[in-house]
């Protein structure tokens, strides 16, 4: 061959089997076999004679040759095409081809083609270098792919034995039969990568180290790569290392040392870990040391957690919990961002903020629009805030707007936050104040029991202006009209007594003047007392005299 320098490339070969007594299933292949190959010089089909060479072997490299070397010396190759019967004797394969494989080394006027060829019970194996696509007919698996192939056409086994493909003569990829209501598994990446025995429908799609493979524990679990993962029965282990979805259906999202041990769990980053249950699998590296709680452990739970070396464990089923020690960011659009609770009570709170640090800031709320920062809207009953320091409630904003407060209300009013500073004439505030309406009423939400006393904010602000709208009185202005008022009634008062003292000193100067005309009444007085009780002397002394006249008249002319 080498005379007619003939450069031989084996483009695809088929090592097809035939049994000279057709038993498939026998621990024992008969014997001879048809290898059958095909041949081309300078891109076209051969035609010619060549020396074939063939040895049978237990392993792809070196190993033990098995049975004779076989010649087919002088060869026939038409278009390309020639076949040979081979037979390496009654022992080889004496053993069950999923314990014992063989392999067939061939060489071509000398040449050796590499590497050795797998024989199996339908093997179908690809060799090719250098290939015209018209070179080959429909008998042929190409490199290239082939045409006006039909759903009938494969590559694969027809036994219960494994699918293998190996790159560098390592296994790289294995298609296992199993229950045909699941599926094969499929097992690719490391050769030490595995399924649990009895597990149908798994995939691992790559992955996995010699100290540390990917293994699936139950069927329809798949890893997709990464490596020491672990996964249960419909779960998933996206990737990563270290990780276990050990829940029915639950998924892990890659990273490392993560436990989704809940059914229908979530979770990734690093050490993040939902609690599994009695009918969780394996609990893997991931879930190791994790309590476990119930039957289907923390099911439904969602657990991130940041680069924290760290546990970051679920505390309940159905439950969302993110530990993002960098912050955490949300974007939204026209839909915001929305909680929803079904619960009462404040633990089951739509949204809870709180702090760890001592210094820290439950919630902050910030806002670059015209609108408002915060919007509450109770639909219901309730209060609309309630506040707490330490268990004891310090304010309450009711839904119909009454605002209580346990201690202080103070309002800004300092110089500093002010301007264009003007006078008040106090006087007319008083005036105007004297003459605005002053009702009893009640809130039209409000206790149909309490009752309140007031202006109406459209009077008021008719009076004197001040405040942001007619609908409503800020109590820094009340407070202002108060001390305007105050102050008007305070010089009116001064005014007064001014004017009083002015007339106390006049009525005390009268005062002394009569008192000094009193004191001459008195003098006066006494002389008249005097007079009167010498003219009532006089008086009885002459009505004693007359009496005495009187008898003595009587007495003379009774002489």
């Amino acid at each position: 061959m080498n005379e007619k320098e003939l450069r031989m490339k084996i483009i695809t070969w088929v090592a097809t089997v035939i049994f000279t007594a057709i038993v498939l299933a026998g621990p024992v292949m008969a014997q001879p076999i048809s290898y059958q190959g095909y041949l081309e010089q300078q891109g076209q089909p051969f035609s010619d004679t060549v020396d074939l060479e063939f040895r049978l072997f237990n392993v792809p490299e070196v190993g033990g040759q098995i049975g004779p070397t076989l010649f087919r010396p002088d060869w026939s190759v038409t278009d390309g095409l020639f076949q040979v019967e081979l037979d390496f004797g009654s022992r080889a394969f004496s053993s069950d081809f999923g314990i014992f494989s063989r392999y067939l080394e061939i060489r071509v006027d000398g040449t050796l083609l590499s590497p050795r060829q797998r024989v199996t019970h339908a093997p179908w194996a690809l060799y090719a270098l250098d290939v015209e696509p018209t070179s080959l007919d429909g008998r042929f698996w190409r490199r290239w792919g082939n045409a006006g192939t039909s759903p009938e056409d494969f590559i694969g086994t027809t036994d219960e034995q494994p699918f293998v493909i190996r790159v560098a003569n390592r296994s790289a990829l294995r298609i296992q039969p199993s229950n045909i209501n699941y599926g094969p598994s499929i097992i690719a990446g490391h050769r030490a990568n595995s399924v649990a025995s009895g597990v149908d429908g798994a995939t691992i799609s790559g992955g996995g180290e010699s100290a540390g493979p990917n293994h699936v524990t139950d069927s329809l679990g798949a890893i997709g790569g990464g490596s020491r993962n672990h996964a249960h029965s419909w779960a998933v282990v996206a990737g990563g290392r270290r990780n276990t979805a050990s829940g029915r259906a639950s998924f892990v999202g890659g990273g490392e040392r993560n436990c989704a041990g809940g059914r229908y769990s979530w979770a990734g980053g690093h050490r993040a870990k939902v609690r599994p249950g009695t009918e969780s699998g394996g609990e893997g590296i991931g879930c190791g040391g994790v309590a476990v709680v119930g039957a289907l452990g923390d099911l439904g739970s969602f657990v991130w957690a940041d680069s924290t070396n760290a546990d970051f464990i679920s505390e309940r089923a159905n439950q969302f919990r993110v530990r993002a020690n960098g912050g955490a960011d949300f974007q939204t659009g026209a839909y915001g961002l929305k909680s929803f609770s079904d619960s009462s009570g404040t633990s089951a709170a739509a949204v809870q903020a709180e702090s760890l640090h001592p210094a820290g800031i439950a919630l902050v709320g910030r806002n670059d629009s015209t609108d408002a920062t915060m919007v509450l809207n109770n639909r219901g009953s309730g209060r609309l805030i309630r506040a707490f320091s330490h268990g004891a409630e310090l304010m309450r904003l009711e839904n119909n707007g009454n605002l209580w407060i346990a201690g202080t209300l103070s309002q800004g009013s300092d110089r500093a936050n002010k301007q264009d500073l003007e006078s008040v004439d106090v006087q007319a505030v008083l005036d105007q104040l004297a003459d605005l309406e002053i009702s009893s009423w009640r809130y039209l939400r409000g206790d149909p029991e309490s009752r309140h006393i007031g202006p109406m904010a459209q009077d008021f602000h008719a009076a004197f202006g001040y405040g942001v709208s007619d609908d409503s009185i800020s109590s820094i202005d009340a407070q202002g009209i108060a001390f305007a008022a105050i102050q008007a009634l305070n010089e009116r008062l001064h005014d007064a007594r001014l004017s009083l003292g002015q007339q106390l000193g006049a009525l005390e100067e009268e005062n002394v003047a009569l008192r000094a005309e009193v004191a001459v009444l008195k003098a006066q007085s006494s002389q008249m007392r005097e007079l009167a009780d010498r003219n009532a002397e006089l008086e009885a002394r002459l009505a004693a005299l007359e009496g005495l006249l009187l008898d003595n008249r009587a007495v003379a002319k009774g002489w």
